[in-house]
């Protein structure tokens, strides 16, 4: 388009014509790019959650436990509660790539060529109402970790919660999303959540909740208040990308 520009007499309508071309074209390029860096993909596949949005939830999972619904289509989980969203979670609804759903499905002990963290499908089932509830997260700026209180045994046999590891604002396709990359027993439970307390990362969402949880996990009544006395009330709002797979 330069290369014509000049061609052209200077200052004359072709050129006029020619130099808002090239303005049109090079902002076109600039927002595509802005669009990218936080659009969900895996190669040339593009997520996407414009069927799943308007799929029954139970349906979905099933239709993704047959592996009858297309990779491409993105678990729909709905909205964050009011709960989440005054913690400072923004309203854009929760979703999960199909491969990452596998991921923490997965039995260790049958695929140990892949990550897995053998979450039970109970937890999936209900998964829209334990993200809601969850009384507590951990925020690591623009990856926030969600602590459910559906119990289970972490890797090494000992008590715990599932956890859902969340990528905050992602663009997916035509959508912006709160992206699940992840759901799995925290390891060393109460030593984690404590550290994150510590280092001023830890989110309380909902404190009656939080000191039942917390207690029936073992943490003693005056470390657990100490605890919640350092959570914080609100997120911060950083963005993370990603564009990559995770199996």
């Amino acid at each position: 388009i330069k290369h014509q520009i000049k061609l052209v007499t200077a200052g004359s309508p072709e050129a006029r014509r020619l130099e808002q071309g090239r303005y049109l074209y090079e902002k076109a390029l600039d927002e595509a790019a802005k669009a990218q860096k936080n659009t969900v993909t895996d190669g040339g596949t593009v997520y996407s959650i414009s069927k799943t949005s308007k799929m029954d939830y139970n349906n979905q999972l099933n239709l993704i436990e047959k592996k009858q619904l297309n990779g491409s289509n993105s678990l729909y989980v709905g909205k964050p509660s009011e709960q989440l969203q005054t913690v400072g979670l923004s309203d854009a609804p929760f979703a999960m790539n199909q491969g990452d759903y596998r991921k923490s499905r997965r039995s260790s002990a049958k695929n140990k060529n892949y990550s897995s963290h053998s979450v039970p499908y109970d937890f999936f089932e209900k998964m829209p109402q334990y993200m809601a509830d969850a009384p507590l997260l951990i925020d690591n700026g623009g990856k926030i970790t969600v602590v459910t209180s559906y119990g289970m045994k972490d890797t090494i046999g000992n008590d715990s919660y599932v956890i859902a590891g969340v990528l905050t604002d992602q663009t997916m396709e035509n959508d912006t999303v709160n992206l699940v990359k992840s759901a799995y027993p925290l390891d060393d439970f109460a030593a984690r959540i404590t550290k994150a307390a510590e280092e001023g990362k830890l989110v309380l969402a909902n404190k009656n909740k939080a000191e039942q949880m917390l207690a029936t996990i073992g943490i003693q009544p005056a470390e657990v208040s100490r605890i919640l006395t350092l959570a914080k009330t609100t997120i911060s709002h950083q963005i993370t990308s990603v564009n990559k797979k995770t199996e």
